[in-house]
C-alpha cells in the first residue's frame, strides 16, 4: 500500500520522543455534521459519508497488527474507552472547508493521535482534499467511496512513515 495517493495532501508531525508502536486505538470520526451522515455536498450526493469512511479505515487498519475499535458520536468515547481500554486514541475531525456555490469543493481533515492514559499528543496529520481535486467528481455519488478508500490509505499509509505502525 502506498504512503500516499495523489488525490489528497498530506502532511504530519510525529512525537519522535515516543517509543512505541499504535497497538489498542480507538477511533473517533467526527465529520462536523450533526443530523448528517457524512460531509454533505448536495441533497442527492455526499462527499464522505461516515459509514464508509468507518468501513475504509476498518479495511485500512485489519493488516496493520493495530486493534481498533471505531464510535461516531462524542458521547459514546466514555463508555468505548471504559469497554476497549485502548492505549491511543485518534480522533479524526473536519477542521476546515471551502464552499463554491454552496457546495464543499476542499476540505480538511485533522487527524491526532493521543496517548489515552496522559493525553498528550503523538501525532497530527491534516488530511486534504484540495479545489481541483473534488470539483470534477464532487457530483458523482460513487466518488464517496473512492473519497473514504482515499483518505483511509493516506491516514495508515502515513502512520506506517512515521513509524506508528
Amino acid at each position: 500500500m502506498p504512503a500516499c495517493t495523489t488525490d489528497v495532501k498530506t502532511v504530519s508531525n510525529v512525537d519522535a520522543a515516543y517509543g512505541r508502536k499504535l497497538d489498542w486505538l480507538l477511533v473517533s470520526v467526527d465529520l462536523g455534521y450533526r443530523h448528517s451522515s457524512g460531509l454533505v455536498v448536495t441533497n442527492e450526493a455526499t462527499y464522505l459519508k461516515m459509514d464508509e469512511v468507518v468501513h475504509s479505515l476498518r479495511a485500512a487498519f485489519a493488516s496493520t497488527g493495530v486493534s481498533t475499535e471505531f464510535v461516531t458520536e462524542e458521547s459514546a468515547v466514555p463508555a468505548a474507552t471504559a469497554s476497549f481500554r485502548p492505549t491511543q486514541m485518534l480522533n479524526i475531525r473536519v477542521s476546515s472547508h471551502t464552499k463554491d456555490m454552496g457546495n464543499p469543493n476542499a476540505f480538511t481533515l485533522k487527524c491526532e493521535v493521543r496517548g489515552a492514559a496522559t493525553q498528550k499528543r503523538i501525532w497530527l496529520s491534516t488530511i486534504t482534499f484540495e479545489a481541483s481535486q473534488t470539483a470534477g467528481t464532487r457530483l458523482l455519488r460513487a466518488a464517496s467511496k473512492k473519497a473514504a478508500d482515499n483518505f483511509a490509505d493516506n491516514l495508515v499509509g502515513r502512520l506506517r512513515q512515521d513509524r506508528l505502525i
